[in-house]
């Protein structure tokens, strides 16, 4: 019985890493290996970064129905929000990256808002298949986000900051100041 359960064990691993399984957004793409965003410091010690931590090399966008200043330096990206616009993708960040199949990465970052609000932050590939998806609350006080996924495909794409008109936000939320750091992908 004990190798039945063993070669059961085998074939759920190798379907999974091959990307049989659906991941939580439902793409097949990615895994998300905790169901919440953990919050504050966490020991990372054993993870190396697969990113320039320098911000500066970070693109941003703003798209026409949107308004808003982005002052990215070394270690911090500021978001002037006037007018987020009708969509998430009015006001994003972005950083190009490869992600491998197999590889757990650890995203972690701290963001802060003037008025509170949600913030998605997600991987996708040039057709803007998601395969990482998280939404979060941000205030005025920095909070620190770590969350881990794991690829099922390799994929080129971008890690991104959607600040826009988040999904079923009836009304604009108002000017404010959205602030990242830290920001870090990790495998």
């Amino acid at each position: 019985m004990k190798k039945g359960i063993t070669l059961l064990m085998a074939a759920f691993v190798a379907l999974f890493m091959l990307g049989g399984c659906s991941g939580a957004d439902g793409a097949g793409g990615a895994t998300e290996l905790n169901e919440e965003v953990r919050y504050g410091e966490q020991d990372l010690s054993a993870k190396s970064s697969i990113i320039e931590t320098n911000l500066e090399w970070w693109e941003n966008y703003v798209h026409w129905d949107g308004n808003a200043t982005i002052n990215v330096s070394e270690d911090e990206i500021s978001v002037d929000v006037k007018n987020e616009g009708n969509e998430t993708w009015s006001v994003l960040i972005e950083k190009a990256v490869d992600l491998t199949a197999g590889t757990v990465y650890t995203m972690t970052f701290e963001a802060s808002s003037t008025v509170e609000r949600e913030i998605e932050v997600l991987f996708d590939n040039a057709g803007y298949e998601r395969f990482m998806n998280k939404k979060i609350i941000i205030n005025e006080t920095p909070q620190q986000f770590t969350f881990d996924f794991l690829m099922n495909s390799s994929q080129s794409g971008k890690i991104k900051f959607l600040m826009g008109k988040m999904e079923g936000q009836s009304d604009s939320v108002g000017e404010h100041l959205i602030t990242l750091r830290g920001i870090n992908l990790l495998q």
